[in-house]
């Protein structure tokens, strides 16, 4: 989905947010706008609509501020995920 912002009859997109058939939701803002509250504002009129449904969002541990976002948002931490590339040379 396409965030927009409208001010004085202007359309501007600002980010968009994407949601998949596993309940995970993202976000991405563009930089210039964000802290500003679009993210906040998209996700929780997004999930409003679903009441019946958990939603996931995986976030890069470095990135307190989304993380703090997710949060806000009623989002709580449940797993942190961990994987090693494959070996190539499996006799080692």
């Amino acid at each position: 989905f396409i965030i927009y912002e409208v001010i004085g009859g202007k359309t501007t997109a600002v980010g968009s947010l994407y949601f998949t058939y596993k309940n995970e939701i993202g976000i991405a803002i563009y930089e210039k706008y964000r802290r500003k509250g679009y993210a906040y504002q998209a996700i929780n009129a997004f999930t409003s609509d679903f009441k019946d449904i958990d939603f996931y969002a995986n976030i890069n541990p470095a990135n307190q501020k989304s993380i703090d976002l997710f949060i806000k948002l009623g989002f709580t931490h449940i797993q942190s995920t961990y994987k090693r590339g494959r070996k190539t040379d499996v006799s080692t």
